[in-house]
Protein backbone atom coordinates (compact mmCIF):
# COMPACT_ATOMS: atom_id res chain seq x y z
CA UNK A 1 0.00 0.00 0.00
CA UNK A 2 1.24 3.45 -0.81
CA UNK A 3 0.41 6.90 0.40
CA UNK A 4 -2.33 8.43 -1.76
CA UNK A 5 -1.62 11.41 -3.95
CA UNK A 6 -5.19 12.61 -3.32
CA UNK A 7 -6.69 13.77 -0.02
CA UNK A 8 -10.29 13.45 -1.17
CA UNK A 9 -12.44 12.73 -4.19
CA UNK A 10 -15.89 14.28 -4.13
CA UNK A 11 -17.27 13.79 -0.62
CA UNK A 12 -15.01 10.76 -0.05
CA UNK A 13 -11.87 10.81 2.07
CA UNK A 14 -8.96 8.98 0.41
CA UNK A 15 -7.05 6.76 2.85
CA UNK A 16 -4.54 4.75 0.77
CA UNK A 17 -3.84 3.31 -2.64
CA UNK A 18 -4.86 -0.34 -2.91
CA UNK A 19 -4.40 -1.12 -6.61
CA UNK A 20 -3.63 0.02 -10.13
CA UNK A 21 -5.03 -1.05 -13.45
CA UNK A 22 -5.18 -0.06 -17.06
CA UNK A 23 -8.00 2.45 -16.60
CA UNK A 24 -7.30 3.83 -13.15
CA UNK A 25 -5.95 3.69 -9.64
CA UNK A 26 -8.06 2.21 -6.84
CA UNK A 27 -7.98 3.80 -3.40
CA UNK A 28 -9.42 2.77 -0.08
CA UNK A 29 -11.73 5.60 0.89
CA UNK A 30 -14.29 6.50 3.48
CA UNK A 31 -17.83 7.75 2.91
CA UNK A 32 -18.64 10.16 5.77
CA UNK A 33 -22.38 10.10 5.00
CA UNK A 34 -22.81 6.32 5.35
CA UNK A 35 -19.76 5.92 7.65
CA UNK A 36 -18.39 3.02 5.61
CA UNK A 37 -15.19 2.27 3.78
CA UNK A 38 -15.40 2.23 -0.01
CA UNK A 39 -13.15 1.50 -2.96
CA UNK A 40 -12.66 4.53 -5.21
CA UNK A 41 -11.46 3.95 -8.76
CA UNK A 42 -9.96 7.17 -10.14
CA UNK A 43 -9.34 7.32 -13.89
CA UNK A 44 -5.81 7.99 -15.08
CA UNK A 45 -5.84 11.74 -15.93
CA UNK A 46 -3.39 11.40 -18.84
CA UNK A 47 -5.79 9.13 -20.72
CA UNK A 48 -8.80 11.36 -19.95
CA UNK A 49 -7.13 14.43 -21.36
CA UNK A 50 -5.54 12.79 -24.42
CA UNK A 51 -6.71 14.76 -27.47
CA UNK A 52 -7.05 11.64 -29.65
CA UNK A 53 -8.66 9.10 -27.32
CA UNK A 54 -9.76 11.08 -24.25
CA UNK A 55 -13.41 11.28 -25.30
CA UNK A 56 -13.60 7.50 -25.87
CA UNK A 57 -11.79 6.81 -22.61
CA UNK A 58 -14.20 9.02 -20.61
CA UNK A 59 -17.16 7.32 -22.27
CA UNK A 60 -15.79 3.84 -21.45
CA UNK A 61 -15.03 4.85 -17.86
CA UNK A 62 -18.55 6.08 -17.12
CA UNK A 63 -20.13 3.30 -19.12
CA UNK A 64 -18.39 0.89 -16.74
CA UNK A 65 -19.95 2.68 -13.76
CA UNK A 66 -23.42 2.83 -15.30
CA UNK A 67 -23.50 -0.78 -16.46
CA UNK A 68 -22.00 -2.23 -13.29
CA UNK A 69 -24.30 -0.05 -11.19
CA UNK A 70 -27.29 -1.88 -12.70
CA UNK A 71 -26.12 -5.21 -11.31
CA UNK A 72 -27.18 -6.53 -7.89
CA UNK A 73 -25.60 -9.91 -7.28
CA UNK A 74 -23.76 -11.29 -4.22
CA UNK A 75 -20.69 -12.10 -6.34
CA UNK A 76 -20.44 -8.77 -8.17
CA UNK A 77 -18.95 -5.71 -6.46
CA UNK A 78 -21.66 -3.09 -5.99
CA UNK A 79 -21.23 0.39 -7.46
CA UNK A 80 -22.46 3.16 -5.15
CA UNK A 81 -21.61 6.38 -6.96
CA UNK A 82 -19.68 7.95 -9.83
CA UNK A 83 -18.73 11.48 -10.69
CA UNK A 84 -16.08 13.95 -11.67
CA UNK A 85 -14.60 17.10 -10.28
CA UNK A 86 -11.82 19.10 -11.87
CA UNK A 87 -9.53 16.46 -13.42
CA UNK A 88 -10.72 13.54 -11.25
CA UNK A 89 -13.19 11.06 -12.76
CA UNK A 90 -14.15 8.39 -10.25
CA UNK A 91 -16.31 5.37 -9.49
CA UNK A 92 -17.16 4.53 -5.86
CA UNK A 93 -17.67 0.84 -5.15
CA UNK A 94 -18.14 -1.65 -2.37
CA UNK A 95 -14.90 -2.30 -0.51
CA UNK A 96 -14.16 -5.99 0.03
CA UNK A 97 -12.39 -6.05 3.41
CA UNK A 98 -9.29 -8.23 3.36
CA UNK A 99 -9.97 -9.33 -0.20
CA UNK A 100 -7.27 -10.19 -2.66
CA UNK A 101 -7.31 -10.90 -6.36
CA UNK A 102 -7.00 -14.33 -7.90
CA UNK A 103 -3.82 -13.10 -9.57
CA UNK A 104 -2.02 -13.87 -6.32
CA UNK A 105 -2.86 -17.59 -6.64
CA UNK A 106 -1.94 -18.10 -10.30
CA UNK A 107 1.74 -18.88 -9.75
CA UNK A 108 2.77 -22.57 -9.58
CA UNK A 109 3.90 -22.30 -5.95
CA UNK A 110 0.58 -20.75 -4.82
CA UNK A 111 -2.09 -22.64 -6.76
CA UNK A 112 -5.41 -23.38 -5.06
CA UNK A 113 -6.66 -26.89 -4.34
CA UNK A 114 -8.88 -28.29 -7.11
CA UNK A 115 -12.15 -28.22 -5.07
CA UNK A 116 -11.57 -24.51 -4.31
CA UNK A 117 -10.86 -23.82 -7.96
CA UNK A 118 -14.05 -25.59 -9.07
CA UNK A 119 -16.06 -23.51 -6.55
CA UNK A 120 -14.48 -20.28 -7.85
CA UNK A 121 -15.15 -21.15 -11.49
CA UNK A 122 -18.76 -22.13 -10.73
CA UNK A 123 -19.36 -18.93 -8.74
CA UNK A 124 -17.83 -16.76 -11.46
CA UNK A 125 -19.96 -18.53 -14.08
CA UNK A 126 -23.13 -17.79 -12.06
CA UNK A 127 -22.20 -14.10 -11.73
CA UNK A 128 -21.35 -13.83 -15.43
CA UNK A 129 -24.59 -15.57 -16.38
CA UNK A 130 -26.53 -13.06 -14.22
CA UNK A 131 -24.74 -10.14 -15.89
CA UNK A 132 -25.41 -11.60 -19.33
CA UNK A 133 -29.15 -11.95 -18.54
CA UNK A 134 -29.11 -8.22 -17.66
CA UNK A 135 -27.55 -7.43 -21.05
CA UNK A 136 -24.07 -6.78 -19.68
CA UNK A 137 -21.07 -8.35 -21.37
CA UNK A 138 -17.99 -7.99 -19.13
CA UNK A 139 -14.92 -7.12 -21.22
CA UNK A 140 -12.13 -7.52 -18.73
CA UNK A 141 -12.46 -10.81 -16.85
CA UNK A 142 -9.03 -11.90 -15.63
CA UNK A 143 -7.45 -13.01 -12.33
CA UNK A 144 -6.51 -9.41 -11.42
CA UNK A 145 -10.20 -8.43 -11.60
CA UNK A 146 -11.66 -11.29 -9.55
CA UNK A 147 -11.65 -10.74 -5.77
CA UNK A 148 -11.53 -13.52 -3.24
CA UNK A 149 -12.78 -12.67 0.28
CA UNK A 150 -11.15 -13.83 3.51
CA UNK A 151 -13.81 -16.56 3.71
CA UNK A 152 -13.09 -17.82 0.19
CA UNK A 153 -16.07 -16.26 -1.61
CA UNK A 154 -15.93 -14.47 -4.94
Amino acid sequence: MTKPTLQSVGKYEVLEEIGRGGMGTVFLGHDPFTDRDVAIKVAHPDALLDEHSGHRYRKLFFNEAKVTGMLRHPNIVEVYDAGFEEDSWYIVMEHVEGGHTLHQVTRPERLLPLPDLVHIIFTCAKALEYAHRKGVIPRDIKPKNVLLTQTGEI
